[in-house]
């Protein structure tokens, strides 16, 4: 696994995703299985590790947690963390993979910070190895955005956030395509990534206005 696009390895990196998920729980006080996209204006600003950071982070703290990889166009999750891209959310969407037969158990501990360096409450002994679950996007289809859009994609993200604490999603930017816009309507909020010295201002407003204009 690459170990070189910064999971919980280090500590500043560490603590800013301990900060993020107590800042999504206080959000998530009056839901009881909270789905958030992530993701962000352009390609390369960071969703997707963001996405397993905070996914490691809720899994570290005793949340049972599920990713949802609904970039079918350019996904990295599967490469990132050293699993197979099939099956996976295609093969599910095109009826030949149950959920069941596509989720795959992430092997959490190398990608964890040593003992030393874990809070009181972290990694109760013997959850972590079964709290983080990962659905890939399987092979690429030639109708992404159908797809997304489809009462089958909405019928998945429910069955899957019941399965969950937490289901995040990532998706494709939402400046390059409209995909993401598809899946909203059927989780509880958006997690925007932005680049530091990359991302502009006006690209964050020009984002924030295509989903309040989509009722977001």
């Amino acid at each position: 696994s690459d170990k070189s696009i910064g999971f919980l390895e280090h500590p500043a990196l560490l603590e800013s995703f301990r900060t993020l998920r107590s800042n999504l729980q206080y959000f998530s006080l009056d839901k009881q299985h909270p789905i958030w996209i992530i993701t962000s204006g352009l390609p390369q600003q960071g969703k997707t590790t963001t996405t397993i950071n905070l996914g490691l982070s809720l899994a570290l703290s005793g949340k049972r947690v599920v990713v949802l990889e609904a970039d079918l166009r350019r996904p990295m999750l599967h490469e990132y963390l050293g699993m197979e891209q099939s099956p996976g959310l295609s093969n599910v969407l095109a009826g030949t993979r149950r959920l069941d037969e596509a989720l795959q158990l992430v092997r959490a501990d190398g990608f964890l910070p040593s003992e030393s360096r874990r809070k009181q409450g972290e990694d109760r002994r013997g959850l972590l190895q079964r709290n983080f679950y990962v659905l890939t996007s399987g092979p690429l289809p030639p109708n992404p955005a159908e797809l997304l859009a489809s009462d089958r994609m909405g019928k998945v993200i429910e069955e899957l956030g019941q399965m969950a604490d937490y289901l995040l999603i990532d998706t494709p930017p939402v400046l390059a395509v409209s995909d993401a816009l598809a899946l909203a309507p059927n989780t509880d909020g958006i997690i925007l990534t932005a680049l530091l010295g990359g991302s502009t201002r006006p690209e964050a407003r020009q984002v924030r206005d295509i989903f309040e204009r989509a009722g977001v």
